[in-house]
C-alpha cells in the first residue's frame, strides 16, 4: 500500500502564531491558518483509513471460497460426499471444515466402532478435498484421473462425531509432460483440529493426468507378462 501526497508543509516564524507557510513543489508560498493545516492532515488521514479498508477488503475477497459438489469430489451418491467447501487462504494453502455423524452405511456399519470419526473417513475426506482443490485452483479438468502415490497418517487423539473438524492443507505442485500431456504431481500435508486440539496429520503424494495418459500407462502395464516368483519369495512376501 502506497500513499502519495501532492504537497509539503513548512512551519515558518510569522507574526500570527496560528499561521504557517506552505510550499507546493517549489511553487509560490501562501499563508494558511492552523485550521487549514488540520483540515489537510485530517483529509489525508481519512484517505489513509479508506486505503487500509480497501486493501483489507481486497485481501478478504482474495480468500476464495469454493463449493464442493459430487462432480468435483468424484463421488456419485450424495451420502458419500463428506466435505462441502474449501477456502484458499494463500498460495498453495487451503482450509476446510467437515462434520461426521457416524451414520454412513459402509464406514459405520459396525456400531461397536461408531463412537468416533474413523481413519478411513479422514482418508476419503482428504481424497475428495484434494481432488476438488486441483480442479478449482490448479485448472485440472474434471475428467482427469488421479493416482495415489503415497499416504502417511498419524493421529494422536480420537475425533468426536457430530463436532466440526477443521483442516489446514499445504500443497507443493510439480508439473511435467507425459505422452505430450500436462501432468501435475502434488506433495500434500494436512493437519486436522477439533475443539482447539490437534487430532492428527496426513501427508502424501498424488498425481493427476488426462484419461489418455492413464490409458497408455495402464495398457503398457497390462501387456506385461506375469513375473515368475519362486516359492521362497512368495512365502516371505
Amino acid at each position: 500500500m502506497q500513499i502519495h501526497s501532492c504537497f509539503s508543509v513548512e512551519f515558518a516564524p510569522v507574526k500570527d502564531f496560528n499561521t504557517f507557510s506552505m510550499r507546493q513543489f517549489g511553487n509560490r508560498c501562501a499563508c494558511i491558518t492552523a485550521a487549514h493545516v488540520f483540515q489537510i492532515f485530517n483529509s489525508t488521514f481519512s484517505l489513509l483509513i479508506m486505503d487500509i479498508s480497501t486493501t483489507a477488503l481486497k485481501n478478504d475477497n482474495a480468500a476464495r471460497v469454493m463449493q464442493i459438489t459430487r462432480e468435483y469430489a468424484h463421488v456419485v451418491r450424495e451420502e458419500n460426499l463428506f466435505v462441502h467447501e474449501v477456502t484458499q487462504i494463500a498460495q498453495n494453502r487451503f482450509k476446510s471444515e467437515f462434520t461426521v455423524d457416524g451414520t454412513h452405511p459402509y464406514l459405520y456399519e459396525n456400531s461397536s466402532i461408531a463412537n468416533h470419526v474413523s481413519g478411513t473417513t479422514f482418508l476419503d475426506m482428504s481424497r475428495q478435498l484434494l481432488k476438488a482443490i486441483t480442479h478449482f485452483f490448479y485448472s485440472a479438468p474434471v475428467s482427469n484421473r488421479f493416482v495415489i502415490r503415497s499416504v502417511e497418517m498419524d493421529f494422536t487423539r480420537w475425533a468426536k462425531l457430530d463436532i466440526p473438524i477443521q483442516t489446514l492443507l499445504e500443497l507443493v505442485p510439480e508439473s511435467k509432460i507425459v505422452f505430450g500431456h500436462s501432468c501435475l504431481t502434488f506433495k500434500a500435508h494436512i493437519s486436522c483440529h477439533q475443539e482447539g486440539w490437534k487430532i492428527g496429520t496426513m501427508k502424501g503424494e498424488f498425481t493427476t493426468f488426462p484419461l489418455e495418459v492413464e490409458d497408455k500407462l495402464m495398457s503398457r502395464q497390462y501387456r506385461q507378462a506375469p513375473r515368475l516368483v519362486s516359492a521362497h519369495a512368495s512365502q516371505s512376501a
